[in-house]
């Protein structure tokens, strides 16, 4: 086994991405607290993972790095409709992804944690922002932006722990995966088979 084949795109790695994909949907439709949802941290981990050199091409990488927050939120989308923030709600976790691909191809305790919080903050500012712009809750003044600012900060709060709750279990979770997979890769390539007479 060389040194960066543990990195690889396998079809397992590949299955289970699909399906922190569809647990990721499946948990967004489920009734939660608002703004308690997984998204940003699969849009963290997704940045995280494939800032990795699993494909060759940056733009590959990328690519996948951001698709899996939107395929995630437009599948939950179909089932809980579509609506009028999507475009800011959408464009908020394509930065969180590029947030996570730009700042953690070296992931520590610390740079999720510091990655999951700003990750909330720019899901807020864009949202909040994009809500006051419509003009139709918030005079477009600047006492309307504070005041659609200071609307959102109970779901601010609902961000900042589900996010750092989901990115530590997400986060936690694919490691102890991969050391498992390394750990038995490393048994196999090690222990050679004994011929049987």
């Amino acid at each position: 086994m060389t040194p960066n084949s543990s990195l690889k795109l396998s079809p397992a790695r590949l299955a289970l991405v699909v399906l922190l994909i569809l647990v990721v949907a499946a948990l967004r439709v489920l009734p939660h607290p608002p703004n308690f949802s997984p998204v940003s941290a699969l849009a963290l981990f997704g940045g995280a993972y494939f800032a990795r050199p699993l494909l060759k091409s940056f733009w590959g990488r990328l690519l996948l790095a951001l698709g899996l927050p939107l395929v995630s939120l437009f599948l939950s989308d179909l089932v809980l409709g579509f609506h009028g923030q999507m475009t800011s709600v959408y464009a908020s976790f394509v930065l969180v992804s590029l947030l996570g691909f730009l700042t953690l191809e070296k992931r520590t305790p610390l740079r999720i944690g510091a990655s999951a919080v700003s990750g909330s903050l720019i899901f807020y500012a864009i949202t909040n922002l994009t809500v006051w712009a419509e003009g139709e809750l918030y005079a477009r003044t600047f006492s309307g932006l504070m005041a659609s600012y200071v609307a959102g900060l109970p779901f601010l709060e609902n961000s900042l722990v589900g996010d750092l709750f989901f990115s530590t279990v997400i986060f936690a979770a694919w490691g102890w995966l991969e050391s498992r997979a390394v750990a038995s890769a490393a048994i196999v390539s090690v222990a050679p088979l004994k011929e049987v007479r």
